[in-house]
This record gives C-alpha cells, sequence and structure tokens, in this order.
C-alpha cells in the first residue's frame, strides 16, 4: 500500500482546549462497529452515561440542543477522553482532522481545512506544497475495488500534476491560474466524455492557456451575485452559517454593483498597500487551491465529474476571497489574521462535513462550463 501526503501533514498536532471551537459540536459524529463493541461492555459509574447517549440505533453520539456531543465538556474537552483514555475514542474522532481518499493501491492523506490548527498550518506555509509517498508492507483488499479504473486514474494523477504546476506559478496571478485551471479541467472532462482521452494525442496538447484580463464591473458582480444563490441549495450545519450569508450579501450584493466596485476596489488597494499576511494573500490563496485539488480532484474516479471537482476548488477560493471582502469592509477595512482563519474553517466545515452538500456542488458544477 502506498500513502501520499503533503509535507506539512506532520506539522499537526491538536492544541484541544487552546482551540478556538470544537470538532464535537454541528454535525453528527458516527460511531465505528468496534467501539460500539467497546461501549457496550463499559463498566462502572461512566456505564450510564455511555447508554444514555450513545444512540445505538443510529450509531452516533446523542447531541444537545446547541448540536454539541453529549460528552463535550464545558471546557470543550472529551469526557469520554478523560474517563476512559484515548483507547475510547471511536474512528472518527481518533482521525479528524486526518482525511483520507481511499484509491485501489493508494491512500492520500490530508488534513481537514475545517480544523482551525489545520486551516493554520495551511495559510501559514511559505514555500510550494510537496507531496510525501511512502510505501508499506500493508496488504491491499481488491474486492474493495472491484470496478476501479486504473486507467483513468492514473490519467487523473498525471493531469493534477500538471495542473497544481499552474497553481504554483507563482509568475501568475492567482486569477490568471484559477482560470487556466479550468480550462484545463474543462479539455480533460471533454476528452473523458468524447472518448478520447486514451489516445495517443494527449488532452494537453489542444491546450492553448487562452486567458481573459478578468471580468468587466457589471460582469464580475453578476457572477458573484449568481453564484452566491448556490448557498441556497446547500444544508447549513451551524445556524450562525446563515446569518454570516445574509450579512455577506447585505454588505456585497443588495446595493448594486457600483457600490460591489467600490468596496472591491479598496479591497484591493489594502491588499497591495498593506503589510503582514497582505504581503502573502496570493500565497494564501494559492495554498487554498492545492489544498481543494489535492484533496478532491482526483476523486472524480468515481464518478468522472473532473471538471466539477476543479469549480469546487476555484468556487471555494473565490468565495474565501469575497468573504474576507465583505467582512474586512463590515469591520472598518480591518481584518485580522484570526478572522481570516476563522472565514477559511468555517467555510470548510460547511462543505466539507456534508455529503450532502458535496454532492449537491457536483451536480451544480457539472452542469456550468466556463
Amino acid at each position: 500500500m502506498r500513502y501520499r501526503r503533503p509535507h506539512y501533514y506532520e506539522q499537526f498536532s491538536c492544541i484541544a482546549g487552546a482551540c478556538p471551537d470544537t470538532c464535537c459540536a454541528g454535525w453528527q459524529i458516527m460511531i465505528d462497529e468496534e467501539s460500539l463493541g467497546k461501549y457496550q461492555h463499559v463498566a462502572g459509574a461512566f456505564s450510564d452515561r455511555i447508554k444514555h447517549f450513545v444512540d445505538w440505533e443510529e450509531a452516533c453520539f446523542s447531541q444537545d440542543n446547541l448540536k454539541r456531543c453529549a460528552f463535550l465538556n464545558e471546557k470543550n474537552l472529551c469526557d469520554l477522553y478523560e474517563n476512559l483514555g484515548k483507547e475510547a475514542l471511536c474512528e472518527t474522532c481518533r482521525k479528524y482532522p486526518r482525511h483520507v481518499e481511499e484509491f485501489e493501491g493508494i491512500r492520500e492523506i490530508s488534513l481537514s481545512l475545517s480544523c482551525p490548527e489545520a486551516a493554520r498550518i495551511i495559510l501559514q506555509i511559505e514555500e510550494p506544497v510537496t507531496f510525501i509517498e511512502q510505501k508499506t508492507e500493508e496488504p491491499e483488499y481488491e474486492e474493495d475495488y472491484e470496478e476501479f479504473d486504473f486507467l483513468l486514474y492514473g490519467m487523473l494523477e498525471e493531469a493534477r500534476n500538471d495542473i497544481l504546476k499552474v497553481v504554483q506559478n507563482r509568475a501568475w496571478k492567482v486569477e490568471k491560474r484559477m482560470q487556466c485551471v479550468l480550462r484545463m479541467a474543462e479539455k480533460f472532462q471533454e476528452a473523458l466524455e468524447e472518448g478520447t482521452l486514451f489516445r495517443e494525442s494527449p488532452w494537453l496538447e489542444k491546450m492553448d492557456f487562452k486567458y481573459e484580463n478578468g471580468l468587466e464591473v457589471e460582469a464580475r458582480f453578476g457572477k458573484m451575485k449568481m453564484w452566491f444563490a448556490v448557498f441556497d441549495e446547500l444544508e447549513v450545519l451551524r445556524d450562525e452559517w446563515t446569518q454570516f450569508l445574509r450579512e455577506v450579501s447585505k454588505t456585497l450584493y443588495e446595493n448594486g454593483w457600483e457600490k460591489y466596485e467600490d468596496i472591491r476596489q479598496q479591497f484591493e488597494e489594502q491588499k497591495r498597500e498593506g503589510t503582514g499576511f497582505w504581503k502573502r494573500w496570493e500565497v494564501m490563496l494559492e495554498q487554498l487551491m492545492v489544498f481543494w485539488i489535492y484533496t478532491y480532484f482526483c476523486g472524480a474516479v468515481y464518478d468522472d465529474l473532473v471538471y466539477a471537482k476543479m469549480m469546487l476548488a476555484v468556487f471555494s477560493v473565490e468565495w474565501f476571497e469575497e468573504f474576507c471582502m465583505a467582512v474586512w469592509y463590515q469591520q472598518g477595512k480591518e481584518l485580522a489574521f484570526e478572522t481570516i482563519l476563522k472565514i477559511a474553517w468555517s467555510y470548510a466545515r460547511e462543505i466539507e462535513h456534508s455529503d450532502y452538500n458535496l454532492v449537491t456542488l457536483d451536480e451544480i458544477f457539472s452542469t456550468y462550463m466556463i
């Protein structure tokens, strides 16, 4: 079995009670069969809490009315861990924020952007991300991948490598990089659907890297306002997310394109003239692009939605910047790095931790071409 991970992966260490949020609230925590078996045999005073607060039928932990896990205490620490030790954690809690994408013969590991500490690591990386690969003697279970398309996966790996080279080309502005990789994914999708992907002439040879210098003012406003409606199609995991979206819409889209452009131009000036993290703005956008592409692009081997996976990456980065711009303006043209981090991991929590949202975005993006 091969394992692949980003070079910063080992930097992560849970900061527990020092975390600005908790990974034990806002979504349902599912329990694996092995852990359920352990919980059934817990003895002593703590066994009553387990019997009462484990949903045995749904195989998950119960939540209070704030969607907090029943075992999460007032210090945002786990009572299961404190009373029964690390071994009592279910598989979900042991692994998070480590995310694994399974392919035949290889597992691609990443840190979930939805974790505040992982988001900090990802957004503070200065150098281009590289990937480390290791091979173990762990046996592979072929029965789990009976219909795995090796040829398509190989092409997706190759395409992703080419795409990441473009994403990490710091001689280009991020806007140009995003437009180019969208066109690359579009060409790949076309070749896949036309049945020409595996012919001698590589699909990439068709690329002309045509780039248009952004959109006209009104066109950009119209595009972003239209895409904002996508959030209406998604489920909300945390109530505060609804309020956040409402405030963003009010700030950016309810006063017409001229007001929007005025805010955008002031924000662009802030990025050009700012100090500290503002000097790294393009690098942060690059690292977010790399995260979304590395984590989800090759998953198209299972559904053929290559272009949709790339749209997810571009959409996520564009909305990260749009959200930052709105909050910056709301806060009197001030923006702290901690606020940027919260915007990144809050968005990721709504997307990464909802299968419904990931599937819905795939469906929406698969019908949209640049």
